[in-house]
């Protein structure tokens, strides 16, 4: 392997990338050699085969940063026989190696097998499902958000056509790698991947009828959510199990980092369950905060994107009986949030008394 070190970075060759990073040469080299076991390793779980060297080496740029968000994008050019690509991800050296790179790397593989431009939900919802678990289990967390809130959620008639990311992608994002997942563990991986070409070509309907048995993507959609809503409530069920009762009124923690074990949220009057679970059912703090802060921090979505998703994990707060806080890192309520890249942000999860209305702070 070929590596050069110069002022600011270093650039390391292997035989499919040419890899360019902000830090070492010994970096440059790590991710060369993470980048080509992903590509053999993806190849292998989704088409049974490696894949043939490419005839020219996928430029990759490597941008590392102590914190803040994680994210990656890949460019195509489907002229001619072989796609030629290039590829940016960056984030914290950790992540960028257990999840971006392999989302990355996993639409190679699909570019690959396709030809051609892939759906964006099957695309984004295969290369999520290429990622490590902290972040599937983030996206599933994502799904349910989309199906319990008003408006957000997208039929899959409508994901199923979608050419574009749209003003807001987390449902793209969410549903997109919800629906792979479901349709991966009812067959396999190669299955899926022959019932999106034959999707592309043949209509959805076509394609489900064939390789799944379903009449439609309705007909799918009502097995898959009450599939997600089945895992969703068992999950919530054995975090009440677990989670200790709060000892005391507030949990604070830094946005995008580790939190203290979710609290209990507060015991509600009596009435039939909602659609967040029954009164009193905890709130999981930790994996709330960490989600809000990787929005906040992410480098691929929009102010608009951000507030949106924001509104929406307030909206949600609300349901579960708990208020909003937004300060900046002198202890201030923010009135409004400049949403630039790594915003010191905290957030306060306050629990309300039933006598207490919610009231939240928003950009």
């Amino acid at each position: 392997m070929q590596t050069v070190s110069a002022a600011g970075g270093a650039t390391a060759r292997s035989t499919n990338f040419i890899v360019t990073v902000n830090s070492s040469a010994e970096d440059a080299r790590r991710i060369a050699d993470w980048a080509e076991n992903y590509r053999r390793q993806k190849a292998l779980d989704w088409l049974g085969e490696e894949m043939p060297a490419w005839s020219t080496p996928c430029p990759l740029r490597v941008t590392f940063y102590a914190q803040g968000g994680n994210g990656g994008a890949t460019s195509f050019n489907f002229i001619g026989g072989e796609p030629q690509q290039t590829m940016h991800v960056e984030g914290t050296p950790d992540r960028v190696v257990a999840s971006v790179l392999p989302h990355e790397i996993t639409h190679t593989v699909f570019a690959h097998y396709f030809r051609r431009p892939v759906p964006r939900w099957a695309d984004e919802g295969g290369a999520v499902l290429s990622e490590d678990e902290q972040e599937r289990q983030q996206h599933e967390a994502y799904c349910y958000e989309c199906l319990s809130t008003r408006g957000r959620f997208m039929p899959l008639r409508t994901l199923f056509a979608q050419k574009q990311y749209g003003k807001d992608p987390l449902p793209l994002y969410a549903e997109g790698y919800s629906v792979s997942a479901y349709l991966v563990g009812l067959k396999d991986r190669k299955t899926f991947l022959q019932f999106v070409d034959s999707g592309m070509q043949n209509g959805w309907s076509h394609a489900l009828q064939r390789y799944y048995g379903f009449q439609s993507p309705d007909d799918l959609q009502q097995q898959w959510v009450a599939n997600c809503l089945g895992i969703f409530r068992r999950r919530q069920q054995g975090q009440a199990q677990q989670c200790p009762r709060p000892t005391s009124p507030a949990v604070q923690v830094s946005a995008g980092q580790p939190g203290p074990p979710g609290a209990a949220g507060p015991q509600g009057p009596a009435g039939p369950a909602g659609p967040q679970g029954p009164p009193g059912t905890s709130i999981d703090t930790t994996a709330l905060t960490a989600q809000i802060g990787a929005m906040l921090d992410s480098k691929l979505a929009s102010r608009d994107q951000k507030i949106a998703a924001l509104q929406a994990q307030i909206d949600a707060l609300k349901a579960q009986q708990m208020t909003c806080l937004l300060y900046d890192e002198n202890g201030n309520i923010k009135q409004q949030v400049q949403f630039g890249f790594g915003t010191p942000l905290r957030l306060k999860l306050v629990p309300v008394t039933p006598t207490t209305a919610p009231t939240t702070t928003t950009p």
